[in-house]
């Protein structure tokens, strides 16, 4: 059966967020009668409607280091299990269809998409992010003496309280015509999430990294958006919990001001040092053009030719691979033979007629030629004084962080192991600057204390290049164990510098990842752990690589997890 709409949003939104998730939605899609959207909306709600424990993952993910340079703080995201992700699907569908759960033009974050499409549960951030750029650079251009004025939330997420979230969820539900069935549903994630929260001692209850809590904190700010967009006339701008704000010296003043009291009286406070400043519109013009349309346009045309290529062609898929791994392009290449072979008739029409204008050397080409832009382009930047300041700083990582993800699919072994280093004169960068390391060297040692976020990203490269990775560590704790089973669900061999291997078969995340003892991982007392495995079952053949490999349905992108992974933005 083919998979409809709601389990297709659901595969493309978690794939961005976390290879466990996508990996417990597959398998959970297995069964062909969950690929219903009836099967979300009915059977999948009702289960987690009627459970009486919360079933999620705590993933540690970098967030900094600590001021001793030496320790990682981590930021804690929380997986829900396969069947809440598909309920939860389901559910925010439903609130996408009515304008009570809408934010105002002025938030540029998690915006729905279009009901008729398949792009995930939310639109993808950065065009978004882009239209919020391109907004204020308008007002800019329009306005040569006036200023910005940056500023973000404390702890956004975790100052939100389970009392504040439902009261904001039940006034939403109140102004729409949602069903009792899914205000009942959110009701019930929100007292699971308070749960977790209380639990784990993590935060007042939203919890970071189910889908369900970006709206909620959509929704918490709405009232802040409204009287700040009317208070500035229009001069403000939201991005999840950042703020920009402009006009001239007073009004910037008096608006920030404003904006501290409402959310003060909300229970939140803003930065007040490094993350909060004004710069002049012109200083705000001349550094936010930060990256040239047309290079970020080379990199958007080559991912959608290939993916058009893959799915026009999917027998030249091999000779496609096996000419990027001549010349070391690290891009991955989804096999979409199957649900080619499903597709509709006028579909399989369009499919022959992209055959002829698409060739495995024309793609070579066009990767080479990114990679020389973008080599050159990183070059340029990194000639520049790494300790500025303020926003030309910020800026100048931006453009730094965008060239480096690229360049680790497309640059050489011998250009990552330049690059890394001339990076690691940017903290800002330090994640980026270990993956290529780790994508050099194939030493996994200093990568895994990082988090899983760092791991994943690098992991999907190391998978290609098909190497053994080596690992020297003296001891595993929480977090280095999450990021030897992620590299072990993509199929990496790990050789470890004595028998540490055996130790790290005793975690129950790694005899998932390596299917030890599957019927007892069916019995854990760790729910996630439990649910994952009951839902693969038995079966004796490994198939994580296999579903890594394969496409879920046509509308499935290409995935770039150094990009996904390694955002700058603190929530996504």
């Amino acid at each position: 059966m083919k998979p409809e709409k709601l389990a297709v949003r659901a595969i493309n939104q978690y794939r961005r967020r976390d290879i466990l998730a996508y990996l417990g939605l597959r398998y959970y899609l297995d069964n062909d009668c969950a690929k219903n959207d009836i099967w979300a909306r009915d059977i999948s709600t009702h289960l987690v409607q009627t459970r009486e424990l919360p079933v999620y993952f705590r993933s540690y993910h970098f967030k900094k280091m600590a001021d001793n340079n030496i320790d990682v703080v981590y930021r804690n995201i929380y997986l829900p299990g396969a069947n809440e992700m598909f309920a939860e699907s389901a559910l925010l569908y439903e609130c996408s269809l009515d304008t009570a759960f809408q934010a105002l033009p002025c938030v540029y974050s998690y915006p729905f998409p279009d009901p008729s499409t398949k792009e995930g549960i939310f639109k993808n951030y950065f065009p978004k992010f882009q239209e919020r750029n391109h907004s204020i650079i308008h007002f800019c251009k329009s306005s040569n003496h006036a200023r910005v004025r940056y500023t973000d939330i404390k702890k956004f997420y975790p100052s939100i309280s389970y009392e504040f979230a439902l009261k904001t969820w039940r006034a939403a539900c109140n102004r729409s015509k949602l069903s009792t069935k899914f205000r009942d549903l959110g009701e019930k994630l929100l007292t699971q999430y308070a749960e977790i929260a209380k639990a784990h001692n993590e935060g007042l209850g939203l919890l970071t990294g189910p889908m369900f809590s970006h709206l909620i904190a959509n929704l918490v700010l709405f009232e802040v958006d409204r009287l700040m967009s009317k208070y500035m006339k229009g001069k403000y701008w939201r991005y999840v919990d950042d703020f920009v704000l402009a006009g001239d010296v007073e009004q910037i003043k008096v608006g920030r001001k404003q904006l501290s009291k409402i959310l003060t009286d909300m229970g939140f406070s803003l930065h007040d040092e490094g993350k909060d400043f004004e710069v002049e519109s012109t200083v705000w013009l001349k550094e936010t053009n930060n990256i040239d349309p047309s290079k970020s346009k080379t990199w958007i045309s080559l991912i959608a030719n290939i993916k058009r290529f893959l799915i026009a062609k999917p027998e030249e898929r091999v000779n496609l691979e096996r000419a990027f791994s001549q010349s070391e392009i690290k891009i991955s290449l989804l096999d979409y033979s199957k649900v080619v072979s499903e597709s509709s008739y006028l579909k399989q029409v369009y499919d022959r007629l992209a055959k002829y204008s698409l060739t495995v050397d024309k793609l070579l080409n066009d990767a080479l030629q990114a990679k020389n832009i973008y080599h050159e382009e990183i070059n340029i930047l990194l000639d520049k004084n790494h300790n500025l300041e303020g926003y030309a700083r910020k800026q100048l990582i931006s453009k730094l962080r965008f060239y480096a993800k690229r360049l680790s699919y497309l640059a050489t072994s011998d250009t990552l192991a330049i690059l890394s280093p001339a990076l690691s004169n940017y903290p800002e960068l330090l994640l980026e600057s270990r993956v290529m390391r780790t994508l050099y060297s194939q030493d996994i040692s200093s990568l895994i204390k990082l988090g899983a976020n760092a791991v994943q990203a690098a992991a999907q490269i190391l998978r290609i290049q098909g190497n053994p990775v080596t690992c020297s560590l003296d001891s595993f704790g929480e977090v280095e164990l999450q990021g030897l089973a992620i590299l072990r669900l993509n199929g990496i061999e790990i050789k470890f510098s004595d028998n540490r291997d055996n130790h790290t078969k005793l975690d129950p995340l790694n005899q998932f990842a390596l299917d030890i003892n599957s019927a007892e991982l069916m019995r854990s007392n760790d729910l996630f752990i439990k649910e994952i495995a009951c839902i693969r079952g038995v079966d004796k053949r490994l198939k994580h690589t296999d579903i890594l490999d394969s496409a879920f349905d046509r509308d499935e992108p290409l995935s770039f997890d150094i990009i996904d992974q390694l955002q700058a933005s603190s929530y996504f």
